[in-house]
């Protein structure tokens, strides 16, 4: 679940009676006035109905009894994950975010060879502000990775349509899906395309009505 998450920790003594655990979305918050789960009587606690795509901030202390507690935990910080794309047209044009780098959307992620130039949103756009910009340098590469589609959708009747630009006409991107973002060897491509000119923004449209894996990202 992208607004659920599960914390644990541990005790140095069995001295305690329950424990209360206090959570925020500001670093520097303050655990006694913030929202705080009381009487939670094991090492662990999984809250829900929180935000997608948000970072919260946890700190747990012990409850020993008679209203004596412990000091605060050091923080504990998480990131929910973010939604599934459940319904279409699914759009991103890179212009929310701040350019330069190391900016990179947060719900997007890359697997890259090419570790001296990781992807990250540039103002060299075709439509202000941003867009994003990858390097390759053969065999480096850059696999720029789409938020999860829910599996409801049939990749195979979408389409992406998208403006790109290369550094070089002999400049060119290939299009794909992946089953598992993590894992590079589970991209298939779909479409390659090539540059006609150096620095010329080419519109470009990528079927995948061939695709038949069950790849969503």
């Amino acid at each position: 679940m992208t607004t659920d998450a599960t914390i644990e920790w541990s005790m140095n003594s069995s001295s305690y009676v329950g424990f209360n655990v206090a959570i925020s979305t500001t670093a520097n918050f303050n655990p006694d006035t913030c929202t705080n789960v009381s009487n939670v009587s094991s090492t662990s606690h999984h809250f829900t109905g929180l935000a997608s795509n948000t970072t919260y901030y946890v700190s747990v202390r012990a409850d020993c009894g008679g209203g004596d507690v412990s000091d605060w935990s050091n923080v504990l910080e998480f990131t929910t994950f973010c939604d599934i794309v459940v319904s279409l047209p699914y759009i991103e044009n890179f212009d929310s975010y701040s350019t330069g780098f190391p900016s990179f959307p947060n719900c997007w992620s890359y697997i890259s060879t090419f570790t001296d130039f990781p992807p990250y949103i540039t103002s060299a756009s075709y439509s202000a502000p941003g867009s994003m910009c990858t390097y390759g340098d053969n065999p480096n590469e850059h696999i720029v990775i789409t938020p999860q589609f829910d599996a409801s959708i049939s990749i195979n009747t979408l389409q992406a349509n998208f403006m790109y630009r290369a550094m070089n006409a002999a400049g060119g991107i290939v299009v794909g899906i992946m089953s598992d973002p993590t894992d590079a060897s589970t991209f298939v491509p779909v479409q390659t395309i090539n540059a006609t000119a150096a620095n010329t923004w080419i519109a470009a449209e990528v079927s995948f009505a061939n695709y038949t894996g069950n790849g969503h990202f």
